[in-house]
Parts: C-alpha cells; sequence; structure tokens
C-alpha cells in the first residue's frame, strides 16, 4: 500500500533529508513540489547509503519550484536518503511511495 514516506519543508538554503530508507528495506516512490508563492528553486539529491552529499548526487538542480512539479519512480536501496534544497521557505517537497523489506 502506498503511503507518504516523508514530507519537508526546508529552510531557506538548507540541504534538508526528506527520507531515508530503513535498514533492510527499499522503497520506491515519487517527489511532489508545492511552493505557496510561485518562486523560488529547488533541487533533488538521491544520496546512496554511506556516501556524503556531493554534485554528482543531484537529479535536479536550482529548477524552478513552480515548474518542477514532481519526480516519479524514484528508487532507493536500504539506507539510501532524498535530500531536497530549497532556496525559499516557502517551498514543500512530499515522497509518497512504497517501503518494502
Amino acid at each position: 500500500m502506498e503511503k507518504i514516506l516523508g514530507q519537508v519543508r526546508p529552510a531557506a538554503d538548507t540541504d534538508t533529508t526528506l527520507y531515508t530508507v530503513p535498514a533492510g528495506n527499499k522503497a520506491q516512490g515519487d517527489i511532489f513540489v508545492i511552493t505557496t508563492d510561485g518562486g523560488g528553486t529547488v533541487s533533488i539529491a538521491l544520496v546512496p547509503s554511506g556516501e556524503l552529499l556531493s554534485d554528482k548526487h543531484w537529479i535536479a538542480y536550482s529548477e524552478p519550484a513552480s515548474e518542477l512539479n514532481g519526480i516519479s519512480r524514484v528508487c532507493l536501496g536500504s539506507g539510501d536518503s532524498v535530500v531536497v534544497h530549497a532556496s525559499t521557505d516557502t517551498i514543500s517537497v512530499t515522497l509518497c511511495g512504497l517501503e518494502m523489506s
């Protein structure tokens, strides 16, 4: 059954973890981006377990939040994380999907 795996409204210019897959599990889902004032940019990274966030992990970088409605079919392994960075504090990001053991 699909569910909300994570939701964040990050502080401006701060890398924020949206979700980390629990040990022994994997997850698949869709990322949704909402901006309450129509402005700002958003970046989204997929960080493999055991790695620190770096440039190679960004799957969307400084995209206008009003244009990046979402990213479909994100697949994550045990310990992998989704990290979000927003230019303003008016952007919310949600990950909905399945968590499997």
